[in-house]
């Protein structure tokens, strides 16, 4: 993305310094821009991305603790009805 903004400022200091037309400028300045705008959603879908997998991974852990505290619940009450049999 950092290329696409240096050309983009390349291409408008030619232009200033009269090194490059209006016309070329017109020309050559909507493809970057239609670029950056493509990397900025492809960023930005990264990055619900990422916050959706963060989102899934605390879900797991939360199920397995809760899992977990099942198994144990379930192990106590059958050792205490397995010694009480004693």
């Amino acid at each position: 993305m950092i290329w696409v903004r240096k050309s983009m400022e390349l291409l408008l200091t030619a232009y200033q310094e009269e090194l490059l037309s209006l016309d070329e400028l017109r020309v050559r300045m909507p493809p970057l821009l239609q670029r950056e705008q493509a990397m900025q959603a492809e960023l930005q879908a990264i990055n619900h991305q990422t916050e959706d997998r963060a989102a899934y991974l605390q879900l797991v852990e939360t199920l397995t603790t809760f899992l977990e505290r099942l198994r144990i619940s379930m192990l106590i009450p059958s050792i205490w009805v397995n010694s009480n049999e004693l």
